[in-house]
């Protein structure tokens, strides 16, 4: 009679004696998930190194290269035919604006019209939000009173 007695103790001991396992072993399986996810990612680590490594030496290796080479005109040809390129444009653009007045007069009406444009754009979109934000109201308005309406017909079908 007293083993009756003490079976919900003893119950209540394997119970949690159960639960203290099962809370370990899940401990060791997540433990061991999280440890060869930070093998696969020190692995990627070390691939990422070595490529790092072949990287830098390859560049070693054009630096030698490039020290190797005659000093001077390496890019000063292909340089020089573009700053003369640039300042051939340069010359024209000048030409443009100080030998025809109306052309240096057009620019700045062209450049007021562009800000002109950008504000009434401005302008659109503001508006565009507002008219948005009053069709939300709208719609939920109707629908509030599509409810209203559809109950009121309930009641008076119900009554009726």
């Amino acid at each position: 009679m007293d083993v009756l007695k003490s079976l919900p103790e003893i119950i209540g001991l394997i119970a949690g004696f159960l639960g203290v396992v099962v809370s370990v072993i899940a401990y060791y399986y997540s433990t061991r998930r999280m440890l060869e996810r930070r093998k696969v990612k020190i692995e990627r680590t070390r691939t990422e190194i070595e490529l790092l490594k072949s990287n830098v030496e390859s560049l070693f290796r054009s630096i030698e290269t490039v020290e190797m080479l005659p000093k001077g005109n390496l890019e000063v040809g292909s340089l020089a035919a573009r700053l003369d390129q640039l300042e051939s444009e340069m010359k024209g653009f000048k030409k443009l604006l100080f030998d025809d007045p109306e052309a240096s007069v057009t620019i700045p009406l062209i450049k007021k019209d562009i800000d002109s444009l950008k504000e009434d754009n401005k302008r659109l979109r503001e508006e565009m939000v507002r008219m948005n934000d009053f069709t939300k109201w709208f719609i939920g308005i109707m629908i509030t009173m599509s409810i209203g309406l559809f109950g009121l017909a309930i009641s008076i079908l119900l009554k009726g």
